[in-house]
């Protein structure tokens, strides 16, 4: 009973003593850091916050999730394909554009949901189960980080303010291609009601949906340029928040110093 017991507790033990990493976040060793920055009397809070998530996260993550408006319904698709082949290509492009602008706006969310890769990365791993188990902290390490924080903090405005404004572009521009489309979905109504005898008089109608077609395939290239701008901006402020977690988890020797080879020899 006795020894079941002994191996009852050490079985205990040694569980406890596990680090799970699978709810291990930036949230998390934010706040470990700031609980061992206290202990030595430096308090930081809430400078480190970039870190946690990007600002306006649940603004951008809405604008991200609203649909993104069809073009044309299937139906009408096949119509203009056999109606009006003239304007096929130019009819298929934006229909694919469309698609494409919900995997732009997809890829922004994926940046937005940026998790700390501390899974997958293994040296990531051993490095913050060695930093998380130490209770102490480098003084190095502190003045070094309070010292980056007015640069850093630039940094993330100018992250934030380029954000904000490219975000806000993009969202001009996608109303005015969905105005463009609808206006489009007109002109093909209007085509579509003639009948058979004056549908071959009915060029200039055709003429105008051409150029309803250019202006939306223009549209939808400057709404690329704006969602690829954000998409950018978001990687390199998930680059900045991974080179802090790794400066603090002892895999950088400064915060501007390159990212130790997974080669080289770490000690743990």
């Amino acid at each position: 009973m006795k020894l079941f017991i002994s191996i009852l507790t050490l079985l205990s033990f040694l569980l406890i003593g596990q680090i799970d990493c699978n709810d291990v976040s930036f949230s998390t060793i934010v706040d470990q850091f700031y609980r061992k920055a206290s202990k030595k009397g430096f308090d930081l809070q809430p400078n480190l916050s970039f870190i946690v998530r990007f600002p306006y996260y649940k603004r951008i993550l809405g604008k991200c999730n609203a649909p993104v408006k069809e073009f044309l319904d299937h139906t009408k698709f096949l119509r203009i394909q056999n109606t009006l082949p003239s304007l096929k290509k130019d009819i298929v492009l934006i229909y694919n554009n469309t698609i494409r602008t919900r995997s732009l706006y997809d890829k922004i969310i994926r940046a937005l949901e940026f998790k700390l890769p501390i899974e997958s990365d293994k040296i990531l791993k051993k490095s913050y189960e060695k930093w998380e188990k130490d209770p102490d902290i480098d003084m190095a390490i502190l003045n070094e980080i309070k010292n980056s924080m007015i640069a850093t903090q630039l940094e993330c405005s100018v992250y934030i303010e380029r954000c904000r404004e490219h975000m806000n572009a993009a969202d001009k521009i996608k109303l005015n291609v969905e105005e463009f489309f609808d206006s489009a979905n007109t002109s093909f109504d209007n085509i579509f009601t003639q009948n058979s005898t004056t549908l071959n008089n009915a060029k200039h109608i055709v003429q105008e949906a051409g150029k309803i077609l250019a202006s939306i395939k223009k549209e939808q290239n400057k709404l690329f340029i704006m969602l690829y701008k954000v998409i950018f901006i978001l990687s390199f402020y998930n680059d900045l928040r991974m080179t802090y977690v790794e400066y603090i988890v002892g895999l950088r020797d400064s915060i501007t110093s390159e990212i130790r080879n997974e080669y080289e020899e770490i000690h743990f």
